[in-house]
């Protein structure tokens, strides 16, 4: 968190971190004191003694505080000194999910998928403590990767909240009890484990028999479809054979009203043709008495010539006697 090594580690079978320490970091703008304190758990009570101390300086020279709580493991198992140690200092510091950030810490980056939401179950049960704030830490050598890890712890810190840490009692961790402490946390972590393993045995029985159940409601549907394509298939067929019948009834009707229609034409034709027949019979007839009329006229105008030249002779023979 503080982008550079201040506080003294190596790999070591004793402890590296002795007496407390802290460092002070600028962090946009806010002031902050990261705190090394030496971890509680030891082969004897002076150690130990020491360390709670070394504990109540830093819970006493910053009460308001975000406690951030590392715990390592051996293979991925959460280690029960770790549990023991944080349960002795929740007694004595109440601590609030809020204002706290677990860590586990050098982890291998081929662990199991499921390994993260595993250890945050068994946490929560060996701590009893609901916990927002869990960062789970590589191990890693390279700048960009610890730059990464970085940014993770300084995301957690900064999102969760301070408080007042007062102690309610001192830290209790008689190196006696210890033993005793150890196996209670271990065989507490036993029954977590056989319990996890009973409950996956319980979510794999139902999450089968949702899928034998899931497989025959998706044969149901599966088959339901296929009834509902037959009847839409049926369906199509009788109403392509409806469409069809509508289509010759329609082509028979046209072809009726074609047929009416030309037979109208026709006889419409030969109605004109009939009219106009009488119509040229009766010019015709008109023509003839006309012409008749006109000769008769003719007649009748050399009748009266004739008669009007014999009438003129009988005058003329009248006036020779004389």
């Amino acid at each position: 968190m503080l982008d550079r090594d201040v506080f003294k580690h190596k790999f070591s079978p004793n402890a590296v971190t002795l007496k407390t320490e802290y460092e002070e970091v600028v962090y946009n703008g806010t002031s902050y004191a990261i705190y090394n304190i030496p971890g509680l758990i030891e082969s004897d009570q002076a150690r130990i003694d020491t360390n709670i101390r070394e504990t109540n300086i830093a819970f006493e020279s910053h009460p308001h505080a975000v406690i951030v709580y590392v715990f390592g493991h051996q293979n991925g198992r959460i280690l029960d000194e770790d549990v023991v140690a944080f349960n002795a200092i929740k007694d004595a510091y109440p601590l609030e999910e809020k204002s706290l950030v677990i860590i586990v810490n050098n982890l291998p980056l081929n662990r199991e998928d499921d390994y993260e939401s595993e250890t945050t179950d068994k946490l929560t049960n060996l701590l009893n403590f609901h916990l927002p704030y869990v960062v789970y830490i590589n191990n890693s050598e390279t700048a960009t990767k610890r730059k990464a890890i970085r940014q993770q712890l300084l995301q957690a810190v900064m999102s969760a909240l301070p408080k007042q840490h007062l102690k309610k009692q001192e830290i209790e961790l008689p190196v006696a009890k210890l033993k005793e402490m150890k196996k209670q946390i271990a065989a507490f972590q036993k029954e977590i484990e056989e319990n996890r393993e009973k409950h996956k045995a319980e979510v794999l029985k139902i999450q089968q028999d949702f899928e034998e159940k899931e497989k025959r409601h998706q044969a149901q549907i599966q088959q339901h479809i296929a009834q509902q394509q037959v009847q839409n298939q049926a369906h199509q067929n009788q109403l392509q054979q409806i469409q069809a019948e509508q289509r010759n009834l329609l082509e028979k009707y046209r072809l009726e009203h074609q047929r009416q229609q030309e037979m109208y034409q026709a006889e419409q034709r030969s109605q004109e043709k009939k009219h106009r027949d009488e119509q040229n019979e009766l010019l015709r007839k008109i023509t003839d008495r006309n012409a008749e009329n006109e000769k008769q006229s003719a007649q009748m105008n050399d009748l009266r010539s004739e008669v009007n030249r014999q009438g003129m002779q009988i005058a003329l023979a009248r006036t020779d006697m004389r």
